[in-house]
């Protein structure tokens, strides 16, 4: 191994010293993504209350995610703006059946977002680029 090495590294110092960089600005088409995506469920309304789960950074379809107390409002954050944006559904049921009680989400131009339950769910998908 050290000998491929040792053949390698004259190679790698002649393209590290070779020809300049261009560093000239270009355009690269990227779009602003929003990650760092955090769901919170609480007992309470308002977002307040014991915290009854947390999940970051999870994508599209996933787990069922259940609690052994009700929820009463979740907060669904992530790091910037754009879309697209995290969504939850919450369902009555233990294992994400029975009657769907809230769909939760983030309005345009805003971080996060708090959303009460009328009901208490006991179970809950996130959703994210779906």
């Amino acid at each position: 191994m050290l000998f491929k090495l040792a053949a390698i590294l004259p190679m790698l110092a002649t393209l590290a010293i070779g020809a300049p960089l261009n560093e000239t600005p270009t355009e690269a088409g990227l779009v602003v993504r929003s990650g760092d995506r955090q769901a919170s469920v609480y007992s309470g309304s308002g977002c307040s209350g014991v915290t009854l789960g947390a999940d970051r950074n999870f994508g599209c379809g996933g787990t069922c995610h259940q609690t052994s107390s009700p929820i009463f409002s979740i907060l669904l954050v992530q790091e910037n703006v754009g879309n697209p944006k995290p969504t939850a559904s919450l369902f009555a049921g233990r294992n994400c059946d029975g009657e769907q009680v809230a769909s939760a989400g983030i309005f345009a131009g805003e971080h996060s977002g708090c959303t009460n339950l009328g009901k208490g769910a006991y179970s809950y998908y996130l959703y994210y680029d779906c």
